[in-house]
């Protein structure tokens, strides 16, 4: 089994190619000043991995912003968690055992659709990023 140290390392760099990803798809639209981009760090506290900084991404459109906030490696059935958070919304992207990034889309109620989930794409990231910034 990894050490923690070694599973935070992995978890961080699979963060930072989340970012590289979603700052490829949106590059048009920031290079057309639609949007802007912006990394940070947030401290994150898991068990098993205790306190850490984890990167963070801010995609900032029309006077609102939607933070791509990691919450954490070892959460639930997923091998990761992300959540879009605008306002006092969330939308989680989740990693699975293969290391694909899934969205979770919101139900009527606006919480997460636990058995529903979608491949994280240019377009299913546009859906989410509408639906957050409505």
């Amino acid at each position: 089994m990894a050490s923690e140290p070694a599973i935070r390392e992995e978890w961080l760099t699979d963060l930072n190619q989340l970012y590289d990803l979603v700052e490829g798809w949106l590059g048009p639209e920031q290079a057309e000043g639609l949007i802007h981009l912006t990394r940070g760090q947030v401290i994150v506290i898991e068990e098993g991995l205790g306190w850490y900084d984890a990167p963070s991404l801010v995609i900032g459109a029309g006077g609102k912003t939607v933070q791509l906030h990691p919450m954490g490696r070892l959460i639930a059935d997923t091998t990761g968690q992300v959540d879009l958070i605008c306002d006092q919304r969330r939308l989680p992207l989740v990693r699975d055992s293969k290391h694909r990034w899934l969205v979770v889309p919101g139900g009527p109620s606006g919480r997460p659709l636990v058995n529903a989930r979608y491949l994280l794409t240019r377009q299913s990231l546009s859906e989410a990023l509408k639906l957050l910034l409505k």
